[in-house]
């Protein structure tokens, strides 16, 4: 027992780390939107009809539910969500620098950092609200500069647990996937429970404490430990032993006589013809090429989640805390997607079909975009909760999309070449990130000001977006 977690401690305690920190950020997914429209409403009928504010800066949630109110709040949710996004974009290379120079650690717990203070900044606006104006809440994104937030937090610690168990990265990987969808199914209700007994910025303040405790996690992970554990797996192609872990690393292998500034550069240089030599390798690849735009798909499903709860509280009149619960129906789907019908939809194409792993994902690939489509029209048509919620699982049965997409490819480049490929579609999500979010808020805006059907105008334009991106996979012949 003490051999095994000598050889796995820097793998648990990372992962530990990250439950805390996602279980504490899922916590807030119904009161943050519900702050938000706090912010917005109370600042609509201040101007309007002051009677609906009481004293403490209070408005009933069955007043904020105007097709003004929710255009401005579904515009503001989008700017800051992409704010966010692209502020830590660019410091990310920064950062990547820092974590080789200076261990892993500083640069996770900067970033645990940059992801709280622009909670506390929300949580500052909406408690001063005689002092400060919605749009005040955008400020929140210049906290991001101090550690980058989830995309470089996420980086490290994937790099961290890669780098220490690299025989066995697919299955840790998808150990991680499953226990944040884990916190996604968990995590909100409990988040809506809290708001109905207290308020949604009390559950704010409390989802922020529980997000920062992941950082008392850190002291106990020694990066001497990891960088031994991986050295050693590197030369042996085995799990580390005891020894091994134990061993310290010299200073100068830690240090360097090249400047921040310097690193800095090298870095982006070296980043930057990267991504020209990727550029050129996803051009000349048809495969490739034809393929790319699903990669926008991931984020944009993400994000368009993200206002499935401002979508269901306005339509059907429901608090966001309930219309939270149906929110958990995609983690739980996502998962049992993942763990049974995939894989047995797999092996169903290589043993009863007789495919080969490439052309079996290929399928996959074109079957997934069809369900989304399905289930984004389903849901923006729908004139009730329960086609909703089907819509929903239809949706969500498409999830596979991108994955089989990139294994796909994966099989058909060479294995040097993997690193290149997934340069491009990293590149790929990251555009549809910084650009989704201000399209979906837009369009639902857009939607709320045209009424009736066109309420679910975000679905149909993301069901359009999914559409066009599966005529480059569909293009795609067998081999």
């Amino acid at each position: 027992m003490a051999s095994h977690w000598s050889r796995w401690k820097v793998v648990y305690l990372y992962g530990l780390f990250l439950l805390i920190s996602t279980f504490g950020d899922n916590i807030k997914t119904g009161p943050e939107v519900r702050i938000y429209e706090l912010v917005v409403c109370r600042h609509y009928f201040l101007e309007h009809d002051p009677s609906k504010v009481d004293e403490d800066g209070n408005v009933e949630e069955r007043y904020c539910k105007l097709d003004v109110i929710q255009g401005e709040l579904s515009v503001l949710r989008g700017w800051v969500f992409s704010w966010l996004l692209l502020v830590g974009m660019l410091v990310t290379i920064p950062y990547g620098v820092i974590a080789d120079s200076m261990g892993r650690k500083v640069v996770v717990a900067a970033s645990l950092i940059s992801i709280t203070l622009p909670k506390t900044w929300i949580i500052m606006v909406c408690y001063f609200w005689q002092t400060f104006q919605p749009r005040a809440i955008l400020f929140s994104a210049v906290f991001r500069l101090l550690g980058g937030g989830y995309s470089v937090m996420n980086a490290v610690v994937l790099a961290a647990i890669v780098s220490f168990v690299a025989n066995k990265q697919t299955a840790i990987l998808f150990y991680i996937s499953t226990m944040t969808l884990v916190s996604e199914l968990a995590a909100p209700p409990l988040g809506s429970l809290i708001m109905i007994k207290s308020s949604p910025l009390m559950t704010m303040v409390v989802a922020t404490m529980v997000e920062f405790l992941s950082i008392f996690v850190l002291p106990f992970i020694s990066e001497a430990s990891q960088h031994a554990a991986a050295e050693y797996e590197t030369l042996s192609g085995d799990e580390p032993s005891d020894e091994a872990v134990a061993l310290p690393v010299p200073d100068q292998l830690l240090s360097s006589r090249k400047t921040l500034s310097t690193r800095i550069k090298e870095k982006t240089k070296a980043i930057t013809e990267g991504m020209g030599e990727a550029a050129k390798f996803a051009v000349k690849d048809r495969n490739i090429l034809f393929a790319l735009p699903s990669f926008l798909l991931p984020i944009i499903a993400q994000e368009l989640m993200a206002f499935l709860l401002q979508y269901t509280s306005t339509k059907f009149g429901w608090t966001l805390a309930a219309a939270t619960i149906l929110t958990t129906m995609r983690p739980a789907i996502t998962i049992l997607l993942y763990t049974l019908l995939l894989p047995t939809f797999n092996r169903f194409l290589l043993m009863r079909l007789g495919l080969s792993a490439g052309n079996a994902d290929l399928v996959a690939a074109k079957v997934s975009p069809v369900l989304s489509v399905l289930g984004l029209l389903m849901m923006g048509l729908s004139s009730t909760p329960w086609m909703l919620a089907i819509g929903l699982v239809v949706f969500t049965l498409g999830y596979g999309y991108t994955q089989s997409a990139q294994l796909f490819l994966a099989s058909r480049v060479e294995k040097d070449q993997l690193g290149l490929l997934y340069t491009v579609t990293a590149t790929i999500s990251a555009i549809g990130g910084i650009l989704g979010a201000p399209l979906i808020a837009q369009t639902l805006n857009l939607g709320l000001k045209l009424s009736g059907i066109w309420l679910g105008l975000p679905f149909f334009v993301a069901a359009g977006v999914y559409a066009l991106s599966s005529i480059g996979v569909w293009s795609l012949s067998f081999t």
